[in-house]
């Protein structure tokens, strides 16, 4: 057995600052149980990917826990605004061109875009907050195996691992939710793309949506 941790408590800075220094760990978010690190941290970023056994051309997205941070990321357009004031904080993740050049290799995709959403659990916010950098968040299971909703299963799985997260935190069972909608908007157009039907816009109108938000609404084949 390896020396992965459990956290039995839940101070929001301690762990923050974990994060912050450059360890992976497993939190409870919005819809399963994530794998989550410091979105500066090279070495903290490469493990992510190394821990799901997650192919590196699939960037990872990013969580922060205010609209204030969210566009020091985006490059911020009046529809990104509206998306972000009717379902933000919430399980809907918004790709577009990013600002900002501090990210670890492996969150910002070949076009320049990368991967925001802004979570409900208040918990997971809280410690994003303390952590006082954008945190990476992918569900915490192995690629190809289904999501993790209680922290001792994931510390079982984990356990038995030659690469592991450095802690599990105690949260026991979270609701089953399904994954994130992910939706693009190309800042030139404004178009809007549905890359993924999630939570949030439950069998979706595209008509409905395209005029509350005055573009043009697509789904990804």
């Amino acid at each position: 057995m390896n020396q992965l941790k459990m956290i039995n408590h839940r101070d929001a800075f301690e762990i923050g600052e974990q994060i912050r220094k450059g360890k992976t760990l497993i939190l409870p978010t919005d819809t399963s149980y994530g794998l989550c690190c410091n979105a500066y941290d090279q070495e903290a970023v490469d493990e992510v990917f190394a821990i799901k056994g997650r192919e590196k051309n699939k960037p990872l997205l990013i969580t922060v826990d205010c609209m204030k941070n969210a566009k020091k990321h985006l490059l911020w357009t009046a529809t990104i605004d509206k998306l972000t004031k009717k379902y933000w904080p919430g399980p809907l993740t918004i790709v577009s061109k990013c600002v900002n050049q501090m990210f670890a290799n492996g969150i910002v995709n070949e076009n320049g875009e990368v991967a925001v959403r802004m979570p409900a659990h208040k918990m997971f916010r809280k410690i994003i907050a303390m952590t006082y950098r954008p945190v990476v968040a992918t569900s915490a299971n192995l690629s190809g195996e289904p999501e993790i909703f209680d922290s001792k299963e994931a510390f079982k799985i984990f356990s038995e691992r030659v690469i592991y997260p450095n802690a599990v935190m105690n949260f026991g069972k979270i609701s089953k939710n399904i994954p994130t909608t992910m939706i693009r908007v190309d800042v030139m157009t404004d178009e809007i793309t549905i890359l993924r039907q999630g939570k949030i816009i439950p069998n979706l109108d595209l008509n409905k949506m395209q005029r509350y938000f005055g573009r043009f609404v697509k789904k990804k084949v």
